[in-house]
């Protein structure tokens, strides 16, 4: 039951790291494709009245800061993926070192004539 569980926790930890990701290459792509627009809009003299004026000030702050919430975006997905793989080398290595440990004891114990001796028991 316990390994289901880390299993489906390192799953969801995978999981999360990926749409992370997905989310920031979409939410780039859509900051491309309003940038352009915006750029056209300030291009267009014909609709730089007030309110447009307005929004493209708006929308400078806007953009210069953008960039750094995708960069965080993948900060963090990048963290998810390298806990995860922390994680799962951490489990192997103690695996690893209690199946080596049980094998020594085992070998002691067979050495001795203790294991398979029903008087031991």
């Amino acid at each position: 039951m316990k390994e289901d569980k880390q299993t489906l926790q390192r799953a969801g930890i995978e999981g999360i790291s990926t749409i992370l990701n997905e989310i920031s290459l979409s939410a780039n792509e859509i900051f491309k494709t309003i940038s352009k627009e915006m750029s056209t809009l300030q291009g267009n003299s014909l609709f730089l009245g007030e309110a447009s004026t307005a929004l493209l000030d708006r929308y400078k702050k806007f953009e210069s800061e953008f960039p750094r919430f995708i960069k965080e975006i993948d900060n963090y997905s990048s963290f998810m993926t390298k806990t995860l793989a922390s994680y799962k080398e951490t489990d192997q290595a103690i695996e690893s070192t209690v199946s080596e440990s049980l094998n020594r004891e085992i070998a002691k114990l067979s050495d001795s004539g203790d294991i398979g001796n029903e008087d031991t028991i």
